[in-house]
């Protein structure tokens, strides 16, 4: 995408290797997967490999598409989850 900015969100995954190669689209922005710092904690063992946590990082051109794209994967972990329990926002905050 042209002319795009990096949006960091601090949410990190670690089970990507279940899923197609990102980057994952939406009308005005793309999720990819970016390193997490070498200090970093989070991994997941599968089989004889481990894979370390990336974060998702939004690639948009504007704040506001990168906004409603972090929403929407908020909302998508909450309905996964089947709770807001433990959610870091109060309803209706964004994400970011």
């Amino acid at each position: 995408m042209p002319n795009s900015l990096q949006f960091h969100t601090g949410l990190i995954t670690t089970d990507y290797y279940r899923f197609p190669e990102p980057p994952f689209k939406g009308l005005g922005w793309e999720a990819i997967l970016v390193e997490g710092p070498s200090e970093s904690t989070a991994s997941e063992h599968h089989g004889d490999k481990i894979y370390r946590g990336k974060e998702i990082v939004i690639v948009a051109q504007k704040e506001v598409k990168a906004q409603r794209a972090a929403n929407l994967i908020h909302a998508a972990r909450m309905v996964l989850e089947g709770s807001n329990t433990f959610s870091h926002l109060y309803p209706g905050e964004n994400v970011t």
